[in-house]
């Protein structure tokens, strides 16, 4: 059973996240809850319609059984 922390990351590059429309600076802090793991996956690697990694990851979740 994952545990769902606070997950954030920083933003690589200018970007606007298309769940929420906002717009990130490179920089930025991004805050990643409620998004789903793939989703995270996806901007933390070039798997997304820019082709270009969005954010590296600052914390993620914790597994707990």
């Amino acid at each position: 059973m994952a545990e769902a922390e606070e997950t954030n990351a920083i933003a690589t590059m200018a970007f606007i996240d298309i769940d929420t429309g906002i717009e990130y600076k490179a920089g930025d802090t991004v805050d990643l809850s409620g998004k789903s793991k793939e989703r995270i996956e996806a901007m933390a690697t070039k798997e997304n319609r820019t082709g270009q990694v969005l954010i590296n990851i600052l914390s993620e979740e914790k597994e707990i059984e």
